[in-house]
């Protein structure tokens, strides 16, 4: 057998042979490969472009492009392909506005024509047709160009059925021009809680959704359930509709005063609600302080007929009902309780009086008193 000695220290190589990639070396070829690879796509996706060029008289006029100031005059650059709006403006005189294509591989070339002006403002909206207000008195339709404003501090709102409207300080002065470009904000899905102390806890159709103020998007249009909960004030429990895409606006005074409402269900593992909202659960279920108002009260059960009752809470004192749950098929039912002092147990109890202050004085109060009970045999008589 022969054998070929390789001196130490030296690499053994073959005539004609690649020499020996190393791992380091596999890795950068990886990763150039791997930046071209990213890169191509972009590079074949790349929008045609045009060259613009813009003139003017005046030197270093301001030239806007689709809304955002690009350069001065005079200007030159390329440009996405296609119908752009330009805008030149300069202090005292009127803006030039137009509509300009731009052809892929082309020069396109303006002579902005400026007029001498007291200066203006200039409304750019989405939508089209919204209205422009200028210190509360409307204007027109956007998009508009206004002039000979009083110099001085003013107030625009711009405004649009089924949008949140937008609204901005402004300072007009002579020959100065100003340009407002809006986006209305649509108001299908859009909610907003404001409270009077803030960072009550907001529960929306039974979900708690964060603390006021709160702001929420993309809830579907319909009938909601809102519900505010802060401590040591009355819980408030509102409807609101969006049907008709209109804005979710809930802005509520809390009052630190309110009913107390108590619902006896007979069963620790029944659920109270009130206007869809779970409240609590248990065979009693108490809310320390609700606002006034007319709530829908509910109670379930596992495996009973679920009851409910309308019930109609004033601003003060307390609101009690008893549930009688039955088994599914069953007819449960949840009934008002009378005042206490409604109540026969009550007169019993107190031998027809109360007991007023700590004085020891002592008010007959038998007008409140509830008709007696009929003594003997009943007799109805049947149709």
């Amino acid at each position: 057998m022969r054998t070929t000695a390789v001196p130490r220290g030296r690499p053994s190589t073959r005539r004609g042979s690649p020499p020996r990639q190393t791992p380091a070396t596999w890795l950068a070829l990886l990763t150039l490969l791997a930046a071209l690879l990213t890169a191509a796509p972009a590079l074949a996706q790349e929008a045609p472009t045009g060259l613009l060029t813009v003139s003017a008289p005046i030197q270093g006029a301001a030239v806007w492009l689709d809304g955002h100031e690009v350069g001065t005059a005079p200007y030159t650059d390329y440009v996405p392909a296609g119908r752009h709006r330009l805008r030149v403006v300069a202090d005292n005189y009127d803006p030039y506005v137009r509509k300009v294509d731009v052809v892929a591989g082309q020069t396109s070339r303006v002579e902005a024509k400026l007029v001498a002006g007291r200066g203006t403002v200039e409304f750019s909206v989405k939508p089209s047709g919204a209205v422009v207000s200028i210190d509360g008195r409307g204007v027109g339709p956007a998009p508009i160009r206004l002039r000979d404003l009083e110099i001085g501090p003013h107030r625009w709102t711009v405004s649009a059925d089924g949008f949140e409207p937008v609204e901005q300080d402004f300072e007009f002065a002579f020959g100065g021009n100003q340009f407002f470009e809006v986006e209305l904000r649509s108001t299908a899905g859009l909610f907003q809680f404001r409270t009077q102390p803030e960072g009550a806890t907001v529960w929306l159709d039974g979900a708690e959704r964060g603390v006021t103020p709160l702001e929420l998007e993309g809830i579907d249009l319909g009938e909601h359930q809102v519900r505010l909960v802060l401590d040591d004030h009355a819980e408030v429990f509102r409807p609101v509709d969006t049907t008709d895409g209109s804005k979710g606006e809930v802005n509520v005074s809390l009052d630190d005063e309110g009913a107390r409402l108590r619902v006896r269900t007979g069963r620790a593992d029944a659920t109270v609600l009130v206007n869809g909202h779970a409240v609590g659960q248990g065979a009693r279920v108490t809310i320390p302080m609700v606002e006034r108002g007319n709530l829908r009260v509910s109670v379930q059960a596992p495996d009973a007929e679920p009851t409910q009752a309308n019930v109609r809470v004033l601003a003060k004192g307390r609101v009690a009902l008893r549930a009688q749950l039955e088994p599914s098929g069953g007819e449960s039912e949840l009934r008002v309780l009378p005042p206490i002092y409604q109540r026969w147990t009550f007169w019993a109890a107190t031998g027809g009086a109360v007991a007023a202050g700590v004085t020891g004085t002592v008010l007959l109060a038998k007008a409140l008193q509830p008709p007696a009970p009929l003594e003997g045999d009943v007799v109805v008589v049947l149709p």
